[in-house]
């Protein structure tokens, strides 16, 4: 998971490697034969959502150079960013989630990514919330727990028995 995590906020998969090279099999992305010529890279000048990020459309091939500084991943060793990022997990404990799926399904989930993730001081920094009618600040980035991979383990395991059943679900 931190691979994938780390994919998103590092953009390993782009198509060109610092010094200007082309990363083998980077040209083309599932999906994007879609778009007549095949020119353009799926979101680098449409956001579902309507937002542009200055100077996209400037760059119709999506072709702008690497910034030198922090460069795009040319895969997972080469990354700046691979284990550097603050996570927080949202997990819903309204009522439609019941007890018997808190605790062998969204509990399971929680425990799962933590554990694959590298968790520490100098590493990835968990948060843990939790919400229905309300909301639950489990582990905060301001506790110190926030990278300490065993606390953090305890505490999901502990919310087990601590599903408080919420009416709504309220983000």
């Amino acid at each position: 998971i931190t691979e994938v995590i780390t994919d998103k906020i590092c953009d390993i998969d782009a198509g060109e490697l610092p010094g200007g090279e082309e990363k083998p099999g980077g040209e083309e992305k599932p999906g994007s034969s879609d778009k007549p010529g095949g020119e353009e890279k799926p979101g680098s000048s449409e956001k579902p959502d309507g937002t542009e990020k200055p100077g996209d459309a400037d760059k119709p091939n999506g072709s702008d150079k690497p910034n030198e500084q922090h460069p795009p991943c040319a895969d997972w060793d080469d990354c700046y960013c691979k284990h550097f990022y603050d996570l927080t997990l949202i997990l819903d404990e309204s009522a439609s989630i019941g007890n018997f799926r808190w605790s062998h399904e969204v509990v399971p989930f929680a425990t799962e990514i933590v554990k694959s993730l590298h968790v520490g001081y100098s590493a990835v920094h968990v948060g843990l919330l939790l919400f229905a009618d309300s909301r639950r600040d489990v582990v905060r980035f301001s506790d110190a727990t926030r990278y300490d991979k065993s606390f953090l383990l305890q505490k999901i395991e502990s919310l087990k028995g601590d599903y408080r059943n919420g009416k709504k679900t309220f983000i």
